[in-house]
């Protein structure tokens, strides 16, 4: 009987084993350095051993004796636990179906190690995709070029597509099949299909950052730009900034998000110095008044018609219209809030005092179904409650 040395089996395991193994004639060395050793099948006890083992760390099968490579249930167990084992277990088992599936369902890199026949076998194939698209990249050339198999990958995970070959990045079938699965998979394809409307479209509507990886033609095309920042106002920042200077398309962006506005005057400060311009956004957000420029922030009817969306916007008016009391007065109309940035004096003036005051300044430039009457009141309501506080405090 003899010994053998391995760095995972204590000096007990390695005299248990010994005792169970057959002597042997001769002991060829093998280029690891280990001795060919003959272990009987019907050795159950050692088979337990070893699954054990390879349950517990699935690498310690490269310790294992070459018999025991080629034995089913130990290998089973090892790439079960970590699919990368199948590197250490022998070319036959390398070439079994039910082993293979089972490491690449434990790790599809798994595949690696696979025999060129499994990679190259199409029916093969696709029960492998089945457990992970990934598994692509390690099938024959002739498979990456099959267009049922990469349809089966990118339609089970778009990103698959870049395990491909060259002429699948170009398929549009394929593309679209791949970005309507994964968005992020408009990177994977071809220069020609980043230029494609409908796979770009198809891929910002899922994920609008998405925008960045198309063609520059597409990223200043309106239709491109708005969808992308429907799906996520973070897509700006793939839109060409020449598309920034557009009023029509900047509005329309700003519909989406308010916020926008920062950047859009940034890319192109020009726009925001329009009066049309600047009278538009107003009427849609009257915050926006804060990012028009000064000389427009000091027109009267720009911060009039600002104040009538949201009255809070008088904070943004030049100081000379928060005294107005036609600018106050409809800034308190809207929100009564607004008086945090009036001036007191005027708020006191259209005070109970002044009460026809506001008929006479609201009334004459508004119809009477401009008027709100419930916000008309609330105005009212806000006036004589400032106008006494200052009066004890007087």
């Amino acid at each position: 009987f003899f010994a053998f040395s391995c760095p995972l089996c204590s000096m007990e395991n390695q005299s248990w084993i010994a005792g169970k193994c057959s002597p042997l004639t001769s002991f060829p060395e093998d280029s690891n350095g280990w001795f060919s050793i003959r272990v009987s099948e019907q050795d159950a006890e050692m088979e337990a051993l070893w699954i054990a083992k390879v349950t517990e760390d699935a690498m310690a099968l490269r310790f294992a004796p070459q018999p025991l490579r080629d034995h089913r249930a130990v290998v089973l167990a090892a790439v079960n636990k970590d699919g990368r084992a199948l590197r250490h277990a022998s070319e036959a088992l390398q070439n079994d179906k039910e082993i293979v599936l089972a490491a690449v369902h434990s790790c599809p890199d798994a595949m690696a190690c696979a025999s060129l026949e499994l990679r190259e076998d199409p029916d093969f194939a696709m029960a492998s995709i089945e457990l992970n698209s990934d598994v692509l990249a390690y099938l024959s050339e002739s498979l990456r070029n099959d267009r049922e198999v990469v349809r089966a990958a990118v339609m089970q995970n778009g990103s698959a597509l870049r395990h491909a070959s060259a002429a699948m990045a170009e398929d549009p079938a394929i593309c679209l099949a791949a970005v309507e699965s994964n968005a992020s998979a408009l990177r994977h394809t071809s220069n020609s299909m980043r230029e494609t409307p409908e796979v770009v479209l198809a891929a910002v509507r899922q994920d609008g950052t998405q925008l960045k990886y198309a063609s520059p033609t597409l990223r200043k095309l309106r239709e491109t730009a708005l969808a992308a920042l429907s799906q996520n106002p973070e897509a700006f920042r793939g839109i060409d900034p020449e598309l920034w200077s557009d009023g029509d398309f900047v509005k329309e962006a700003l519909k989406i998000d308010p916020g926008l506005a920062k950047y859009a005057k940034k890319v192109c400060p020009r726009l925001w110095e329009d009066l049309n311009f600047i009278i538009d956004i107003v009427n849609m957000d009257g915050s926006l008044l804060k990012h028009a420029s000064e000389e427009l922030r000091q027109d009267r009817d720009v911060v009039l018609q600002a104040v009538r969306q949201d009255g809070t916007s008088l904070e943004w008016a030049d100081p000379s219209h928060k005294d107005d009391v036609e600018i106050v007065a409809e800034a308190l109309l809207e929100n009564e809030k607004a008086g945090f940035f009036a001036d007191k004096r005027t708020i006191s003036d259209l005070g109970p005092r002044g009460s026809l005051q506001w008929e006479k300044v609201l009334q004459i430039k508004r119809t009477p179904s401009q008027v709100n009457p419930k916000k008309f009141a609330m105005a009212k309501i806000y006036s004589l409650r400032t106008y006494m506080v200052q009066r004890v405090k007087v």
